[in-house]
């Protein structure tokens, strides 16, 4: 999210690496290699459980993230 913000203010005279994209094609690969992913219209869920209130998670799920989140699960730690 501030990757751009970052090289701004920076000139960019540095380069940023942002280890969620490389992640993110590093398990593409893979599913594709075991034949694994989901068809495109294949939408999948948003499950979220969480150990504490929900107020923080959900403005930052909600403002910064841009994710619609239903029903929350709330957990007691063991």
């Amino acid at each position: 999210m501030l990757t751009s913000a970052i090289a701004r203010v920076l000139k960019r005279q540095i380069v940023v690496v942002d280890s969620a994209q490389n992640c993110a094609r590093a398990v593409e690969e893979m599913l594709d290699q075991q034949s694994l992913r989901a068809a495109p219209l294949n939408h999948g869920q948003l499950r979220v459980a969480l150990t504490d209130a929900a107020d923080s998670f959900l403005n930052v799920a909600r403002d910064a993230l841009q994710l619609k989140v239903g029903e929350i699960e709330i957990r007691a730690l063991p």
